[in-house]
């Protein structure tokens, strides 16, 4: 199907979904969702079958404003573990699904008033071990650390763990695991650093991190070149193990794609915006999602083109040459926009499933909903430029 099917049911008409998603991919094609709910602050955790009809609804957390930046994962063995943020309480929390039943995990008191938890980003190793990024307001910092091992947990007054030069970083993270073993596995998250608008990628072994200048940096001027990084997603190539990062260049209004090759890191402009039917040049690229079809190790990216409502699914073929289409967009006629929180979830028959929220404005409010597709890359998926 390359339908976009809407998603409410009678008994949840009234939800405000859509803005702060996490989805993955079972192996019978039904899709978990976490999401918020923004009218009521809380957060959802939703089953659909693999024909994109909602199967139920569950409650995690009831807030109030609990829910935000939710990062949901499973283990090997199907138990389920969910990451976010709770506005009421500036913290992250933690919840796991035990026998059907979400149970919430204890964290930290938040005696020192610290704001952390936005931009939250959780892994599991293959231990089922869980490990986040998020971003800490208070000390305009990126977090890295281990939850349930010593792999990750930096020491905050070695100075060594703070990126030089800057007072406000760590949005957008992205945490994944490179490494094709154990031995040489390293905990990794991509962010985007404000103060100098540019694009890292940090790494986190014991209790110290390293930063990798990616994009927005010129080493030999030691300038920085342009506004890139936000929306930031990274995902582990299938073979390589190493890392790669779909983000958005906001210098140029693009979305660019990065991966190492022969040791040295390759961008990618994967679509600079030009439409042959339009005079002006496209914005696009914010609300990127990567993933990659784990047969043929190709990336996948899921993202917003601004400028025309739209939601767009790039793909690359095995000979490296990128392919952009529209999958939906929104009514010139509707006062609105798409694009909210989208993600995407491939398989290995390169069957996508994407989500994104929808807003539209109703006299003064705006209301949001979760919106749904499935099609087959490079087949039934969208329509080229």
């Amino acid at each position: 199907s390359n339908e976009c099917i809407p998603v409410k049911t009678p008994e949840y008409a009234q939800s405000e979904t859509g803005v702060y998603n996490s989805a993955l991919l079972e192996d019978d094609g039904r899709l978990r969702v976490a999401t918020y709910e923004r009218t009521q602050g809380k957060l959802q955790f939703q089953t659909y079958s693999p024909d994109c009809k909602l199967e139920s609804t569950q409650l995690v957390d009831s807030g109030p404003n609990a829910g935000l930046y939710p990062s949901l994962m499973r283990t090997s063995n199907g138990q389920y573990h969910l990451a976010y943020y709770d506005k009421g309480q500036q913290r992250p929390q933690y919840a796991v699904r035990k026998n059907g039943q979400w149970t919430h995990q204890s964290t930290e008191t938040n005696a020192a008033s610290i704001d952390a938890g936005r931009w939250m980003s959780m892994t599991l190793d293959g231990n089922g071990g869980r490990h986040v990024a998020y971003q800490d307001v208070t000390h305009g910092r990126l977090v890295m650390k281990s939850l349930d091992s010593s792999a990750c947990h930096p020491n905050w007054k070695n100075p060594q763990n703070k990126l030089p030069g800057s007072t406000l970083y760590g949005s957008y993270a992205s945490i994944g695991i490179a490494g094709t073993t154990e031995a040489t596995a390293q905990l990794v998250a991509s962010f985007y650093d404000q103060s100098n608008g540019n694009l890292v990628l940090a790494t986190c072994q014991g209790e110290l991190l390293s930063f990798q200048i990616v994009d927005g940096h010129d080493t030999k001027s030691d300038n920085n070149t342009g506004d890139v990084g936000l929306w930031s997603s990274l995902a582990i190539v299938p073979k390589s193990r190493k890392p790669a990062i779909a983000y958005f260049d906001r210098s140029q209004g693009i979305l660019k794609y990065v991966q190492s090759q022969q040791g040295n890191l390759d961008v990618v402009i994967v679509d600079d915006g030009i439409r042959s039917q339009s005079p002006t040049r496209h914005l696009v690229g914010q609300h990127a999602d990567l993933a990659f079809n784990a047969d043929s190790g190709q990336p996948r990216i899921a993202y917003l083109d601004a400028t025309n409502r739209a939601v767009r699914l790039a793909y690359r073929s095995e000979h490296g040459s990128w392919t952009s289409v529209e999958l939906t967009s929104l009514d010139e006629n509707i006062v609105g926009g798409l694009g909210l929180g989208i993600e995407l979830a491939v398989d290995a028959k390169d069957k996508a499933q994407v989500l994104w929220g929808r807003w539209e404005a109703n006299g003064e409010s705006i209301q949001t909903q979760l919106e749904l597709m499935s099609c087959e890359i490079a087949q039934t998926c969208g329509v080229q430029p």
